[in-house]
């Protein structure tokens, strides 16, 4: 992770930090088609991983791995 989103990461409580783990946990245990998961339009190998109705987590998967690509509020993140 980048600098950025740890400090992002860091923001947030605890609990919302949990979620956010397992959720990724659980797409690299299913995969990526499991609920809140869409793929990115223009953006091949991008996927879009909501957290409640505000934490959004851009992600791809390597070798079966979970690499978090940016995060953020969903106000925010897609424009970059």
């Amino acid at each position: 992770m980048t600098s950025r989103i740890e400090k992002y990461f860091r923001k947030l409580n605890l609990s919302q930090r949990k979620k956010i783990y397992k959720k990724l946990a659980e797409v690299e245990k299913h995969g990526i088609n499991t609920s809140d998961v869409k793929a990115l339009k223009n953006n091949k190998g991008l996927y879009r991983l909501r957290i409640g109705r505000l934490i959004r987590i851009i992600f791809r998967i390597e070798k079966g791995k979970v690499v978090i690509v940016d995060a953020d509020n969903r106000d925010s993140i897609y424009k970059n």
